[in-house]
C-alpha cells in the first residue's frame, strides 16, 4: 500500500546536490534502518538535509520574534491591550470601530500563538513591544 505524504516546501526547494563536494550518501546500514522508520512511519532525514532545513528556518523573517510579523497598527493595538484597554476604549483611542479594533486583536493572537488577550498582555510585557512609561493608560 502506498502513503502519500505532504513533503514541506522547503524540502521540495532543497534539489540535487550542488557539487562533487556534498556529503556522501548513507551508509547501506544507515539506509536500510531508514527504510524500516518509514515503514514503521518514522521521520527519516540526511543529517544535511537536517541541517539546511534548519538554517532556512532560522532564517526566515519572523523566525526569531513573532512580534516581528505584527503590523505597525497591530504593534499599537498590541500596547493597548498590555495596558489593559477593552475594544471600545482602543477604538476611541485609535479613532477607529470596535469592529476593526476586534479584528485587529484577532489577527494577533494567531500571528504570537496564544490563546488570549491575557496572554498578548503578558507577552507584549515580557517580550519588551512595551516597557516602563511606554504604556498609554491614563
Amino acid at each position: 500500500m502506498h502513503h502519500r505524504t505532504a513533503v514541506g516546501p522547503a524540502v521540495l526547494q532543497l534539489g540535487p546536490p550542488r557539487s562533487p563536494a556534498s556529503p556522501p550518501s548513507r551508509a547501506p546500514a544507515d539506509l536500510v534502518a531508514a527504510v524500516r522508520a518509514a515503514a514503521r512511519g518514522e521521520p527519516s532525514l540526511h543529517p544535511a538535509v537536517a541541517a539546511r532545513l534548519i538554517r532556512e528556518a532560522r532564517a526566515a523573517p519572523g523566525a526569531g520574534d513573532p512580534a516581528a510579523d505584527l503590523t505597525a497598527r497591530e504593534r499599537e493595538v498590541l500596547r493597548l491591550v498590555a495596558d489593559g484597554l477593552g475594544n471600545a476604549e482602543m477604538a476611541a483611542r485609535l479613532v477607529l470601530s470596535q469592529k476593526t479594533v476586534k479584528g485587529h486583536v484577532g489577527n494577533i493572537l494567531p500571528k504570537l500563538h496564544l490563546a488570549d488577550r491575557t496572554q498578548a498582555a503578558v507577552y507584549a510585557w515580557r517580550a519588551g513591544v512595551v516597557g516602563r512609561g511606554e504604556g498609554g493608560g491614563g
